[in-house]
């Protein structure tokens, strides 16, 4: 039975976990383990203060590490069901309190995840190393401890304040996990412990507490940072923030002189993220702060997404409406309004697929707001109208004069697609402005 495995997934938050392990018939050949995993307190010390026939033997069961992928030792199990009491006795009987499932974690990470304070005080009191680095995919005691939310743990954890630093690879801060979570008081301790509010993210963990902290929303949070001298333009907060819909949080970071037209996540500017998830009032805060309006995407991204006022803002700003394919995006999406701003705005009529986009997807209205404004009509814009059975389209682009017979890439006509496909009213109305039999 793989115990070990359980464990870690346990220790990364499947907690439903515990009485599944508990439950799955721990070997009876090892009656210190199944004793320490029932809460047997009196077998326990029977066991350890046992006979001369086998009180040496459970001692050394007792300082044990687990040797295989299927063994858990006595003390993980006994910190596993929160039995502090039969911790301190394994520990007075000479357990090692840095023991560790291969894999698993510590017994002092099991202990932050159950949130037994006393035990956590046990396992400290022994030599526990508070600094010991997480098995693959978990988390270090007070990464655990700041997500859980136990101050109290925290307070025990911090009692060395070398340890409140620590940044393993590939794995985030105890400052991250706070701010992460939201846990403001924690956060506060952590600062007022001294903590580098610049640590950096860890390798699989892309985010700093700052960025942490804009991500989720926790304004408060971000103030006490800013005002604990936080890097302001650390990669990605502004980004996190105006992604997120933040208004309050890139307020702030704009008062503390953040960089508005910092690069984010892959490259994405702070103005393209508002654009995209449509934060209008965000969107006017970084105009406001002088952000380049034209930075790449954001015109796109609103387009796209029919955010309309927000087209209207950079439209307003100056941005250079024939950039990112602007057209093209909100024809292909429908939002009418919104090829009528960029009409108005001076939009190249012509900018590539625009009509044709419009001409698939059946947005009757936008084909005719293009073509009133003199857009060319090609037979791909034809064809495309007919593929999807768009009749009333097929109409207009004949009345616009548009070549009933030029063939596909592939040499058919659209006549010959039209009643292959069945489409019978496009036929005739192709036969009718002359396409050739």
């Amino acid at each position: 039975m793989h115990y070990s495995a359980l464990l870690q997934a346990y220790l990364q938050g499947e907690e439903t976990l515990l009485q599944l392990l508990l439950s799955m018939g721990v070997d009876d050949s090892s009656p210190l383990v199944s004793a320490c995993a029932k809460g047997d307190l009196s077998a326990v010390r029977q066991l350890l203060d046992g006979d001369s026939t086998t009180g040496d033997g459970m001692r050394v069961a007792a300082e044990g590490v687990g040797t295989s992928e299927s063994e858990i030792t006595p003390l993980l199990f006994a910190c596993l069901g929160g039995h502090d009491a039969i911790v301190e006795c394994l520990l007075r009987s000479g357990a090692n309190p840095n023991t560790s499932a291969i894999g698993g974690g510590t017994a002092l990470q099991i202990a932050c995840t159950v949130q037994t304070e006393a035990i956590v005080g046990h396992l400290l009191h022994a030599g526990a190393e508070v600094e010991a680095l997480p098995f693959a995919g978990g988390k270090t005691a007070i990464e655990i401890a700041c997500r859980k939310g136990n101050q109290r743990i925290i307070t025990k954890l911090l009692g060395d304040e070398d340890i409140i630093n620590q940044v393993e690879t590939g794995r985030a801060s105890a400052l991250r996990a706070a701010c992460d979570q939201g846990k403001e008081a924690i956060v506060a301790r952590l600062l007022q412990a001294g903590i580098n509010t610049d640590g950096a993210a860890g390798i699989r963990e892309e985010l700093t507490a700052l960025q942490a902290a804009c991500k989720n929303g926790h304004d408060s949070i971000v103030e006490r940072l800013l005002t604990a001298g936080v890097n302001v333009n650390q990669d990605g907060a502004l980004h996190a923030a105006c992604e997120n819909g933040h208004d309050s949080i890139v307020g702030r970071l704009l008062a503390a002189g953040v960089n508005v037209n910092a690069t984010g996540y892959y490259g994405m500017t702070v103005l393209y993220g508002a654009c995209e998830n449509g934060h209008d009032s965000i969107v006017e805060r970084l105009l406001t702060a002088g952000v380049n309006v034209n930075q790449y995407g954001a015109l796109h991204a609103a387009c796209k997404n029919g955010h309309d006022s927000i087209v209207g803002r950079l439209l307003a700003a100056g941005v250079n409406v024939n950039q990112d394919g602007a057209l093209h995006a909100a024809c292909e999406n429908g939002h009418d309004s919104i090829v009528e701003r960029l009409l108005a705005a001076g939009v190249n009529v012509n900018e590539r697929g625009a009509l044709r986009a419009a001409c698939k997807n059946g947005h009757d209205s936008i084909v005719e707001r293009l073509l009133a404004a003199g857009a060319n009509v090609k037979s791909g814009a034809l064809h495309a109208a007919r593929g999807n059975g768009h009749d009333s389209i097929v109409e207009r682009l004949l009345a616009a004069g548009v070549d009933v017979n030029t063939p596909t890439m592939n040499g058919k006509t659209t006549l010959e697609y039209a009643r292959q496909h069945k489409h019978d009213t496009i036929a005739q109305q192709l036969l009718a402005a002359g396409a050739n039999e």
